[in-house]
């Protein structure tokens, strides 16, 4: 009798072909849960390299004023400022603005292959098209640096140095350190 009620389930399972409420349900919360351990993880992933974090916040602001420059038709100016560890889009800086993490300074900045020098504010601008002035930055961490460098006609190139020898903390820079 038991082999006889079995087959009938299972018949009836494969005539309907689909999933119980329950079952949906079930995967559901799997699925939440998993989730929920992964999701803290990646925030804390996301939030522990100020360097990576750093130079996708600068690449940002340029995508940001290469689409403002676009729409207005208008050049837009990209501020960098580097004492402030700040980067800014717009006259007003209400493009878009952001500042960088403390562990991370900008130690190069080149805009037009002209270094910029002191620590004060640079400024690129992007033109009507969308494209920005030749512009290379050295962003620098503990142990490594990363080199940002956008030009007017390819795609921002970013490339990652480490062991860097005989490094300093950023918030600590030689007095009379020049930004070159």
């Amino acid at each position: 009798m038991r082999d006889g009620a079995s087959r009938r389930i299972n018949s009836i399972v494969a005539e309907e072909g689909g999933f119980t409420l329950l079952e949906l349900l079930a995967v559901c919360a799997l699925i939440a849960l998993m989730l929920s351990l992964a999701i803290p993880n990646l925030r804390a992933l996301y939030h522990a390299d100020p360097l990576s974090r750093s130079a996708r916040l600068v690449e940002r602001a340029v995508e940001r004023a290469r689409t403002k420059a676009i729409e207005s038709d208008q050049p837009v100016p990209v501020t960098i400022d580097i004492a402030a560890h700040r980067v800014a889009v717009g006259q007003d800086q209400s493009g878009f603005s952001a500042d960088l993490p403390e562990a991370s300074a900008i130690t190069s900045v080149q805009v037009d292959s002209v270094p910029a020098e002191g620590s004060g504010s640079i400024v690129a601008w992007v033109n009507e098209r969308g494209m920005i002035e030749p512009l290379e930055l050295v962003i620098r961490g503990e142990t490594r640096e990363v080199h940002l460098s956008f030009s007017p006609f390819v795609a921002p190139r970013i490339t990652e140095h480490t062991g860097l020898a005989g490094t300093r903390s950023p918030a600590s820079p030689a007095s009379g350190a020049r930004i070159n």
